[in-house]
């Protein structure tokens, strides 16, 4: 079995602001789920969510919003391994974690 990792790294002015807003609206219900909810990921930056339907982790550290994917089979131990996988990579390109840079949404 094929492992492909795809790592994306965007420069944000407001890279915590856009991972919020995309964990949020990814997380909206319209009218009724069709896929899995982002979940959560602990210890990762200065917030994290892996999204299961397309396999990718957003991670950041307000300075940087990365962006994992791994393609992978659709096996269950196959999603644990890919999260797993993701983290990994992500922390590579991460940097120290700037929470007063870290703006939310809104006013």
């Amino acid at each position: 079995m094929t492992v492909e990792v795809e790592v994306e790294v965007d420069v944000e002015a407001q890279a915590y602001a856009v991972l919020e807003r995309t964990i949020e609206e990814a997380a909206q219900i319209f009218p009724q789920r069709l896929f899995a909810a982002p979940a959560q990921v602990r210890g990762l930056g200065i917030d994290a969510a892996w999204f299961p339907p397309a396999q990718h982790l957003l991670t950041t550290d307000a300075v940087r919003l990365v962006t994992v994917t791994v393609g992978w089979g659709k096996t269950a131990r196959a999603r644990r391994v890919a999260l797993t996988v993701a983290a990994a990579a992500a922390r590579a390109y991460l940097g120290r974690s700037r929470l007063k840079q870290a703006k939310p949404i809104g006013p």
